[in-house]
Parts: C-alpha cells; sequence; structure tokens
C-alpha cells in the first residue's frame, strides 16, 4: 500500500475496491459495470494511463492521486473528506482536482478539505475553520480572508 492505494492491483480494481456492492450481482461482480464506472472516472479525472488493468504502480504520483479520488467518487457520496488532496502533485494534476472538487460543491456534495496549503483553501473553500492546538480557534467565510490572518490564528499570534 502507498497512501491508500494498492500499488500492484490494476487501475480498475483500486477504483472500485470501495464499491463493489453496487456491482455484485448474485454474489457475483458485474464486470461490465465495474468497467463502465471505471473508464467513467478516468474520463472525468482525465487519468492518463495505458490500459484500464495497467497497474497502478506505473502511473504518475498525480494519476495515482486522481486514482485514489476516483475511487471515493464511485461511491457516489454525499460528504468527501479530502485530506491534503494534491499534496505533491503537479501543477496539470493540481488543477484537474480543484476543477472535480468545484463540481462536487456545485452538485450539492458536502466538501471537507483539510490542507496545510492555505494558498489552496483560501482558492477552494467557502468557509474555513482554523484550529490551534487541537481547537477551533477560527471559523470564517472566506470573505476578504488572508493567509496573515490564519497563520496569526494557527499560531497564536494576537
Amino acid at each position: 500500500f502507498k497512501a491508500g492505494l494498492m500499488m500492484n492491483m490494476s487501475v480498475i480494481n483500486n477504483l472500485t475496491i470501495a464499491s463493489l456492492d453496487k456491482f455484485n450481482s448474485m454474489k457475483f461482480i458485474n464486470s461490465n459495470i465495474e468497467v463502465d464506472q471505471s473508464i467513467e472516472q478516468v474520463i472525468d479525472l482525465n487519468i492518463k494511463l495505458n490500459h484500464i488493468k495497467q497497474s497502478v504502480k506505473y502511473l504518475s504520483g498525480g494519476n495515482q492521486q486522481k486514482v485514489l479520488l476516483g475511487r471515493w467518487l464511485v461511491t457516489d457520496c454525499d460528504l468527501y473528506i479530502l485530506d491534503e488532496p494534491t499534496k505533491g502533485v503537479d501543477v496539470g494534476s493540481r488543477c484537474e482536482i480543484y476543477i472535480k472538487i468545484h463540481q462536487l460543491a456545485k452538485e450539492g456534495k458536502g466538501v471537507i478539505i483539510i490542507s496545510s496549503d492555505l494558498t489552496e483553501l483560501l482558492g477552494l473553500c467557502s468557509r474555513l475553520l482554523v484550529m490551534n492546538r487541537g481547537r477551533i480557534v477560527g471559523n470564517f467565510l472566506n470573505e476578504n480572508l488572508t493567509e496573515e490572518k490564519i497563520n496569526n490564528l494557527m499560531y497564536g499570534a494576537s
């Protein structure tokens, strides 16, 4: 395992492992539906690969991150909690992930983002909760909020 991915398994298996109940037909996996859902995520997230059955370990870091995001998108949840969704990801993949996060919010899905990248948070979030030593020290709508103000709250400056 690397960051939640099963590196020796295929892209399709990594995308669908959390949603196998959706593909279950009389105690068998309906592979046609599984493939369709996987291809939909590959197209939607612009995952660059040679083949859907390719081992995920051969993908770039950005594409691996998109596979992990795609896994949870297949579940079609009402709430997504994304912890450092773009950490270590190239600029192109970062932009594609941002677009998907915005789409989820537009669809009425709840999206909670945990990130140490303040620029990312200010660009993505409509509301920010700031924590210091495990306590919420700020709860703001993202209007005229600055990195400086957030840093002051995070590190205890007045």
